[in-house]
């Protein structure tokens, strides 16, 4: 097992914090989190929830978002007719 944040969820979020700085908005509508510093600070976040990846739902995670195809997942190793490896 794994564990995978979907880029294009992260990349959403930084996209919208980006424009609403630059827009001069207060992005409070897209933090959901703050992260603690080393120091005890606390910095507004936007956290995607990650995703536990096993055989059971990689075909509909990290292959269907095309992070990594099956054959870098499986290099090296047989892959059965379900199309997961061995």
């Amino acid at each position: 097992m794994t564990v995978y944040k979907p880029i294009s969820q992260e990349v959403a979020a930084a996209a919208k914090l980006v424009a609403a700085l630059s827009e001069g908005r207060d992005p409070g509508e897209i933090i959901n989190s703050t992260t603690e510093t080393a120091t005890g600070g606390k910095i507004p976040s936007v956290l995607v929830d990650a995703i536990a990846v096993d055989k059971d739902n990689i075909t509909d995670s990290v292959i269907a978002d095309k992070f990594l195809l099956l054959g870098e997942i499986c290099q090296g190793i047989t892959v059965d007719p379900g199309g997961i490896c061995k």
